[in-house]
């Protein structure tokens, strides 16, 4: 039986006041954007800059920018596509891995303070509850048309 519209009320408004609170949190703290990146870089196997704009539903020249500036930092090594010169791909240098571990460390002491009161099978059952939202909406959302970008340059 699917769940009552009270129940999917009460998780939603959760979820909203939660994934704000999120938000707020990573503009405020200037290694969250970095982090966003780096964990993106790290996960792929050395993408393009498209791929992570895609990935983080952000501009292709905000993505660019950040990752001149991890460049410049030594953090990133942008490597031309020979295929396509006008592109590149993206992988960490060894500098770039230890900020990454390092700014992965600082989130889990922070969830780990926001939980210091649970149980090991609580954040557990959180985390696959999330997990299994997280397909759900995949699911539920896998034909409609991608929100990335500017609006007027979206096909409605």
């Amino acid at each position: 039986m699917p769940p009552s519209r009270e129940s999917v009320a009460e998780m939603s408004a959760v979820l909203v006041r939660v994934s704000g609170n999120v938000a707020r949190a990573s503009r405020a703290r200037t290694g969250a954007a970095r982090l966003a990146i780096l964990r993106a870089v790290a996960e792929g196997s050395e993408p393009r800059p498209s791929d992570l704009a895609t990935h983080l539903a952000l501009s292709r020249a905000s993505v660019t920018k950040q990752l001149q500036e991890l460049s410049a930092d030594g953090l990133v090594e942008l490597t031309v596509d020979e295929n396509d010169r006008r592109s590149f791909f993206v992988s960490l240098t060894e500098a770039g891995r230890a900020q990454y571990d390092a700014l992965t460390e600082r989130g889990l002491q922070r969830f780990a303070l926001f939980t210091a009161e649970w149980d090991d099978d609580d954040v557990r059952e959180l985390a696959r509850l999330l997990t299994k939202l997280e397909s759900s909406i995949a699911h539920a959302v896998r034909n409609d048309t991608p929100i990335a970008g500017r609006p007027w340059q979206r096909r409605d």
